[in-house]
């Protein structure tokens, strides 16, 4: 690593950014970064062109501040171009579920509550990322947030009743779905004015994600600007030439009068209230609750999508006639409930987490298929009592 002038030049760095704070932490990263992981030799020549491998976290010294997302390494052949070696780890990490939020679950012997878990990853990713970004202190932040009429609401149930479980990750493409559930499909007119078919709502449903994709970047965050004109164009139209204002019909005007005005509430939670980092982890949990996160668009849909096709090819599922477009209908029904059951297994296998907590805090594990893993340690000062606790929104932070 040494002889990479820019790699030693970051070693410096983050040596001096340590210093004063964890050496352990910062010799054990370099450590790491500059030697092959234990019991393993150097890579081979071939392995290094062919061969991406991911490997189980399993520190033990309560540093760095994370669980892992795997049981065993995972070997991922890299073959052809680059183009195409980025699409075999796209689809390897969407089939284990790496491309989606994080999901959790508290160990049933647990003595401290779930809440008290997730109060604790939305103060530190959300609550204290928006206080930075509009340079104020935390709990007044959190109580001009229980002020907010739209935001409050959002609190209680999107992320309290549909997505009490997913960690507010900042994963760009289930924001993406956020957008597309609370600003289009949810809360506006597109409802009201539902097209002909279920069929047709899906394909303008992953039209509108398409577009909204375009318009979401991690480290910009959403072009909001950018976006409403993009979604309420009425020469905007389907890949077979058909326009999705002509789809709904007398309807369009009302359905881009509402879906405005979600984005314009979204476009002043962001830029006058939260920021854009914030904004995306809130529209991430959006994006993997229990309503969306079956929806086109998330990582595991490519690999639910061949497990379908899979079962129908060696009869393990029996496929439908769709000889009339009733018939059309109900294959995409029972392709979608076959292809929820398949999510079930993968699920269980990748992102569902038992988390065990003892004492204060000091130390917590995810449990997944008996093995447990580190989880975090917070500082001894960090307390998930009630000590403290405030109503509304100020509720859900810790101190």
């Amino acid at each position: 690593m040494e002889a990479n002038n820019v790699l030693a030049d970051v070693a410096r760095q983050l040596r001096k950014s340590c210093a004063d704070h964890d050496v352990a932490a910062s010799s054990w990263l370099l450590g790491r970064l500059s030697r092959p992981a234990p019991d393993e030799g150097a890579p081979t020549h071939e392995q290094w062109d062919h061969e991406l491998r991911l490997l189980p976290h399993d520190y033990g010294g309560g540093w760095p501040q994370i669980f892992s997302m795997l049981e065993d390494k995972v070997a991922i052949e890299l073959d052809g171009d680059a183009e195409e070696q980025a699409r075999c780890v796209a689809q390897r990490a969407g089939e284990l579920g790496l491309l989606d939020a994080t999901r959790v679950e508290v160990d049933e012997h647990s003595a401290v509550w779930f809440t008290h878990f997730t109060n604790v990853q939305l103060t530190e990713y959300v609550f204290e990322e928006a206080a930075r970004y509009r340079d104020m202190p935390v709990l007044e932040l959190a109580d001009e947030l229980d002020e907010d009429p739209y935001l409050s609401t959002y609190f209680a149930a999107v992320v309290g009743m549909s997505g009490p479980d997913v960690l507010p990750d900042l994963v760009p493409a289930a924001a993406v779905l956020g957008i597309a559930a609370w600003c289009w499909r949810n809360d506006t007119a597109v409802g009201a004015w539902h097209v002909a078919s279920d069929v047709l709502m899906a394909r303008i449903n992953i039209a509108v994600t398409k577009v909204i994709d375009e318009h979401v970047d991690p480290f910009d965050g959403v072009d909001w600007a950018g976006l409403q004109p993009s979604l309420t164009d009425p020469a905007w139209s389907l890949p077979d030439g058909r326009k999705v204002a002509e789809l709904f019909g007398e309807g369009w005007p009302e359905v881009c009068d509402t879906v405005s005005g979600r984005l314009v509430e979204w476009r002043r939670l962001d830029e006058d209230v939260l920021g854009p980092e914030a904004t995306l982890r809130l529209l991430t949990i959006g994006g993997s609750t229990s309503y969306t996160r079956h929806w086109w668009g998330q990582g595991r849909w490519p690999a639910r999508c061949r497990t379908v096709v899979e079962d129908a090819v060696d009869g393990t599922s029996p496929c439908p006639h769709p000889t009339t477009s009733s018939a059309l209908s109900g294959s995409l029904q029972i392709s979608l409930s076959r292809t929820n059951s398949v999510t079930r297994c993968w699920n269980g296998s990748s992102t569902c987490q038992r988390a065990e907590w003892t004492g204060r805090m000091g130390s917590a594990s995810t449990r997944r298929h008996g093995q447990s893993h580190v989880l975090w340690n917070q500082p001894s000062g960090t307390r998930i009592d009630q000590a403290g606790a405030r109503h509304g929104l100020g509720s859900l932070l810790m101190s």
